[in-house]
C-alpha cells in the first residue's frame, strides 16, 4: 500500500506602469496545488495473479488580485479538480507470458473566467472562438498480452 500527499504554493507581485514612468498598477497571484494519492497492489494469487487499484485527486487555485487606484471588484478564482482511478490485473499464464487488464476513469473539471462566458461579440475587437473551460470524463478499458523473450 502507498499513499502520499502534496501541497504547493506559489506567489508573485508585478508592478506595471500605463503612462510608461513610475508604477501606477500593482499585482498579485497565489496559486495553490493540492494532491493526494493512495494505492493498493495485492498478489491474490502468489506468483500468479496480482491485482491493485491507484486513486488520485488534484485541486488547484489561482487567486488574482490588482490594485490600480480603482475600487474595481477582485478577479474570481480559477480552479481545477481532476479525480483519477485506476483498476489492474496482471495474471502469468507462463514464465515469460503474462495477461494484463485495467480500468482507468478520469474527471477533469475546470473553472476560469477568464474564458466563461466570453462569447465572440461579449468584448469589443476580442474573437474567442467560443473557447470554454475544460471539462471531461473518461472510461478507458485495456486488455494486453505481455510476452518476455
Amino acid at each position: 500500500m502507498h499513499l502520499f500527499a502534496n501541497r504547493q504554493e506559489i506567489k508573485s507581485k508585478q508592478a506595471g506602469s500605463q503612462a510608461f514612468s513610475f508604477p501606477d498598477w500593482f499585482g498579485e497571484t497565489k496559486d495553490t496545488i493540492d494532491f493526494f494519492g493512495l494505492g493498493v497492489k495485492y498478489a491474490a494469487i502468489p506468483d500468479k495473479l496480482d491485482i491493485g487499484a491507484d486513486y488520485g485527486y488534484t485541486a488547484s487555485s489561482s487567486e488574482i488580485s490588482v490594485n490600480n487606484g480603482a475600487s474595481d471588484p477582485a478577479f474570481p478564482n480559477i480552479t481545477t479538480k481532476l479525480n483519477s482511478l485506476k483498476l489492474y490485473a496482471t495474471y502469468r499464464m507462463k514464465e515469460n507470458m503474462s495477461l494484463l487488464a485495467g480500468y482507468w476513469y478520469e474527471r477533469y473539471d475546470t473553472k476560469d473566467w477568464m474564458t466563461e462566458g466570453v462569447a465572440p461579440a461579449t468584448i469589443p475587437n476580442v474573437l474567442t472562438m467560443g473557447l470554454q473551460s475544460p471539462q471531461y470524463k473518461v472510461n478507458v478499458v485495456r486488455l494486453a498480452l505481455r510476452y518476455k523473450f
